[in-house]
């Protein structure tokens, strides 16, 4: 085998029956000089000999074909080393590769997290808009449920409990009319929209909130009613203020911050505009 750079005994013997003697004796690289008289040019050797060559110099006889003045001036490719990001995104990952994925190399596993990563940001942009739509629907909803929930528990239940003295229990329910109902089904509906919206995405993309509205709003039939009834609980109610007990109790309860400088006439006429709102 060749020992400190320079072909053993049996090489030079090869390499002597072909070319000059400095070929193989130049002690600037004498091994390479033998690869090179082994790989370049038309030797006279046999198979044998040749293969036996190749098998001390411990190269496989695929490179016969490699030219030399490539060889020599392509300096060697450096190890592409990933970024320090990419393999820390790799040990983060949070996937359960299979075997399969496993034992792939690293270079492949980033390139599939980096497709994925594209993949769910053009999900995501994909429902910007509709998502926008959602939550601009969901924050009105919970306006108006507040507003509904101003209503029977600020007003309507604390003026059941007055008494017949100060109003009878008739003109409470003209007043309000089916306030009471609306506020129970849209505290639901509002509660199925924010599920839709901050819940699982992959569900939102399939329905949206529109599976929400098909099936959960009946109660819709019931705005008809209110509205038939607006004008007599407008003139219920100003009737019932010429009751002194009855004004001045209204009066404290417009008071409360829960009513934001609103009075109660102000907030009658919020399911008018819901109405409006969903059947014009």
């Amino acid at each position: 085998s060749a020992v400190n750079g320079n072909p053993s005994p049996r090489m030079m013997r090869i390499v002597n029956t072909q070319q000059p003697p400095q070929a193989a004796q130049d002690d600037r690289g004498g091994t390479f000089r033998l690869f090179q008289s082994l790989t370049v040019g038309s030797l006279q050797i046999t198979s044998e000999e040749r293969k036996a060559a190749f098998e001390e110099l411990e190269l496989s006889p695929r490179t016969e074909h490699i030219d030399s003045e490539q060889f020599t001036a392509a300096p060697a490719r450096p190890k592409k080393v990933m970024p320090p990001v990419v393999m820390d995104t790799i040990r983060r990952s949070r996937f359960n590769f299979t075997s399969k994925w496993q034992s792939a190399p690293p270079q492949v596993i980033a390139k599939v997290i980096k497709a994925q990563a594209y993949t769910r940001g053009w999900l995501e942009r994909s429902l910007r808009k509709p998502m926008n739509v959602a939550k601009e629907i969901l924050k009105t909803e919970i306006n108006y449920v507040e507003a509904l929930r101003v209503m029977v528990k600020v007003f309507y239940e604390p003026m059941c409990r007055l008494g017949e003295a100060i109003v009878s229990a008739a003109d409470v329910e003209t007043i309000f009319s089916i306030t009471k109902s609306l506020f129970q089904a849209h505290t639901l509906l509002s509660a199925l929209i924010k599920n839709s919206v901050v819940g699982d995405r992959s569900q939102f993309r399939q329905a949206g909130i529109g599976d929400v509205f098909l099936t959960h709003t009946d109660f819709f039939v019931l705005y008809s009613s209110y509205v038939n009834n607006y004008n007599k609980a407008l003139v219920t109610l100003e009737r019932c203020r010429n009751n002194k007990a009855f004004a001045e109790f209204v009066y404290k309860c417009e008071q409360k911050p829960e009513c934001g400088y609103q009075d109660l006439s102000s907030f009658l006429v919020m399911p008018i505009h819901t109405y409006i709102y969903i059947f014009m």
